[in-house]
């Protein structure tokens, strides 16, 4: 073999494992929901959970509070829905309990600024009340 077709060889290898590594770090490997609290005095305690499994407690989400939940997708880059169940009611006011399904984001890592985002805010036709809205990708 040449000096110039082992460097040919060799520069296609090294071009063939780059390209190969980039598309590894890009696949999406998880479902990930964002979730910020914007109203500017509530604190919130609410129950989430993914699919069939048990709801989870999360407790003191307080005002300008942000987090991300995440769950492994399938073989297929699929993932169950995702749920928070809350008292909208702020304060003395009746309370009523809602369920929402919150949409996730296929990313190829967890963390904040991979999930889809929804915020918590106070209801706009009814301040007693907070309500979760879906701000998209």
């Amino acid at each position: 073999m040449t000096r110039r077709s082992l460097f040919s060889c060799l520069f296609a290898l090294v071009a063939t494992i780059l390209v190969t590594h980039n598309a590894l770090a890009d696949t999406n490997r998880f479902a990930v929901v964002t979730l910020l609290n914007q109203t500017p005095d509530v604190i919130v305690n609410f129950q989430y959970h993914w699919g069939d499994g048990q709801w989870a407690n999360f407790q003191n989400f307080g005002p300008g509070a942000r987090h991300w939940f995440s769950i492994p997708l399938d073989q297929n880059g699929q993932a169950p829905i995702f749920e928070i169940r809350i008292n909208e009611a702020v304060g003395a006011a009746q309370p009523i309990n809602k369920t929402y399904q919150l949409q996730w984001n296929a990313a190829p890592d967890k963390g904040i600024q991979f999930g889809h985002k929804h915020v918590i805010r106070r209801d706009q036709n009814d301040s007693d009340y907070i309500d979760v809205y879906n701000l998209g990708a």
